[in-house]
């Protein structure tokens, strides 16, 4: 006898065959009854039992606390725990529940906010409150999930390669849309996406230029592949003055190379 909810069934001389497929029809009747229920996270977004587990640590923060131990308090010890820090500068006075609230999603999470700013200006723990302003204009450091969080070391190689590739090509789509070369635009876009973006200044003379002398060669030795040759042009427009192509000759001149960095071991912070 077989018996549950909205099913009754008797077998008789059955064989064992014939019970195992009775058994599988009644387990995939069950299964499409029931439903699955999906967390999808976000990289950048702390999900609310991580968040609980930093507030918790947090009360263990003092103002004697280092900042290189204060990592280590708050977001624990496991190796694949990897965050990054981003620097908010409020236009107006904001009281710390204010800031969590905006960052966090909840003011519960002020005390958070105040351990992450242990030792700043106007940031005293012994003393600090929910209503503890922050001044307009001071900068105020958040913690969020970094996009390689959970994966290890390979992992992490992989996806920061990835993220440079993806992150050249974004380069090259601007060089060629027209839009003026923004460095500080630039840098801030890129540090979303836990990229930094610097300047290589290269002095072209007689002597580098036996080997190096078109802007196909220069991409190439720059960015280990020649169809990156017109973010060079973009970064340079006031010595590119006439149309070029891939083969032309580089000026004698000093030359801004924009470069791409993300580190293959990205740090916990």
């Amino acid at each position: 006898m077989i018996e549950g909810a909205g099913l009754s069934a008797k077998l008789q001389n059955a064989t064992p065959g014939g019970l195992v497929i009775v058994v599988g029809v009644i387990l995939i009747a069950i299964s499409l009854r029931s439903s699955v229920k999906r967390t999808q996270r976000t990289p950048g977004i702390v999900p609310t039992e991580i968040l609980d587990d930093w507030l918790l640590n947090s009360f263990r923060v003092t103002d004697e606390t280092r900042y290189d131990d204060l990592h280590r308090i708050v977001i624990g010890g496991d190796a694949t725990t990897r965050i990054k820090s981003k620097f908010i500068t409020p236009s107006n006075d904001m009281t710390l529940r204010v800031i969590a609230k905006r960052e966090y999603g909840d003011e519960k999470y002020w005390r958070l906010v105040a351990a992450i700013n242990q030792g700043r200006p106007n940031i005293k723990l012994a003393e600090v409150s929910p209503d503890t302003t922050i001044r307009a204009g001071s900068a105020v450091e958040i913690w969020y999930l970094s996009i390689y969080h959970g994966k290890d070391t390979l992992t992490v190689t992989e996806v920061a390669k990835s993220a440079l590739e993806a992150g050249y090509d974004h380069l090259l789509s601007l060089a060629q849309s027209g839009k003026p070369y923004d460095f500080d635009e630039l840098h801030d876009w890129y540090r979303d996406r836990e990229i930094s973006v610097m300047h290589s200044s290269i002095l072209f003379n007689d002597k580098l230029g036996d080997d190096v002398r078109t802007l196909r060669e220069v991409s190439l030795k720059f960015y280990g592949t020649s169809k990156y040759w017109p973010i060079i042009v973009w970064a340079n427009k006031a010595v590119f003055s006439m149309p070029v192509t891939e083969d032309t000759i580089t000026p004698r001149l000093r030359l801004t190379i924009p470069m791409l960095f993300n580190p293959s071991n990205i740090p916990r912070r």
